[in-house]
């Protein structure tokens, strides 16, 4: 009998509380799956092939990793579970990414572990997996979809393929195509309010930029090629000291692809280095656990929380330190 903890949605280990695999899992709650991405010193990546006995049987993925046992955290469950798949021994894993699943009531929590061990080392896990193979990035991105297990696989090969995102000064003419496809996003709702669909209109879209501008903030499109995917905003503004950012995507089309984060890491250098402000705040609503992470990703420190509210923090002289900024350009992509 595999025996798992019990965490809620903000992670968070519900005390007294496990689940038993196999066992229906409550609404509300979740269990935690750690996943390695393998990245040769060469460059190349590990794929496993999964036992033809096991649900995807034959399909390629380009992580090992499983639910983490009672008492274990991330990181350790990362740790075995690249030891019992692959044989491959490593404590040296950075923390890339997690996503949450409400279907199946999982926190994945993805690693990166870059090795220089011998290829030919890899070995097989009984009932587990039937095949090894090292590819290149290119390799990997010209694999079909129905060759790789899971969407969040496919989303993570869509990482590897270079970034399209770049961040615009928002016009009048480039806020109303933004607005005219615009979706209020639930996530953004707190506790208790009436979620209401947005309806477009020129005079609702005019008073919103009149409030940019006498607001004095910075408004900046999110462009994914020619396409205005979110909005940038730079606001409560003292220069040279501090500035606070705030992030719209256009619709939910656009979320769990990356785009966030990397638009959020643009801003930041730009705060940092063309307005030349030294300390940027955000927040987020509690609940929103997605936004929260991202911020945490790229460098921001948790401040304080009030009823409704979590605020967070970044320093340029502290960016030299932060997660992200440790990696290659090429293991960012997977943020």
């Amino acid at each position: 009998m595999e025996v798992w903890d019990a965490y809620n949605k903000e992670f968070e280990k519900i005390e007294g509380m496990t689940l038993i695999r196999g066992e229906a899992i409550p609404d509300g709650v979740y269990h935690l799956v750690s996943d390695v991405i393998v990245r040769n010193a060469d460059g190349t990546y590990l794929l496993m092939q999964r036992d033809s006995r096991k649900h995807f049987g034959g399909m390629w993925e380009a992580t090992a990793g499983g639910s983490a046992l009672k008492g274990e955290g991330p990181l350790a469950c990362a740790i075995r579970e690249l030891r019992e798949e692959t044989g491959i021994e490593s404590k040296e894993l950075t923390e890339v990414g997690r996503v949450i699943n409400d279907d199946n009531h999982t926190i994945y929590v993805e690693f990166l572990c870059v090795t220089d061990c011998e290829k030919e080392c890899v070995s097989l896990q009984e009932g587990e997996t039937s095949a090894f193979n090292w590819v290149t990035k290119d390799e990997l991105i010209s694999m079909k979809k129905d060759e790789l297990v899971t969407e969040r696989m496919q989303r993570f090969v869509d990482e590897l393929k270079p970034s399209n995102i770049r961040l615009l000064p928002m016009t009048a003419e480039m806020y109303h195509c933004f607005f005219m496809e615009y979706e209020n996003d639930p996530d953004l709702y707190l506790e208790g309010q009436e979620y209401v669909p947005y309806t477009f209109s020129e005079e609702k879209v005019q008073r919103y930029l009149q409030r940019q501008i006498d607001l004095k903030r910075i408004p900046l499109a999110i462009m994914s090629d020619e396409e205005i995917v979110g909005e940038i905003i730079i606001k409560n503004i003292e220069p040279h000291k501090c500035a606070t950012l705030g992030i719209t995507l256009k619709n939910a089309k656009y979320k769990d692809r990356g785009i966030g984060t990397q638009a959020e890491k643009l801003a930041v250098r730009y705060v940092f280095d063309e307005l030349d402000i030294p300390t940027i705040f955000a927040d987020t609503i509690k609940t929103n656990t997605r936004s929260q992470h991202v911020l945490e990703k790229i460098g921001f420190t948790f401040i304080r929380e009030d009823e409704e509210f979590k605020y967070y923090r970044i320093d340029r002289n502290s960016m030299d330190n932060c997660g992200w900024c440790n990696l290659s350009e090429e293991d960012k992509r997977f943020l």
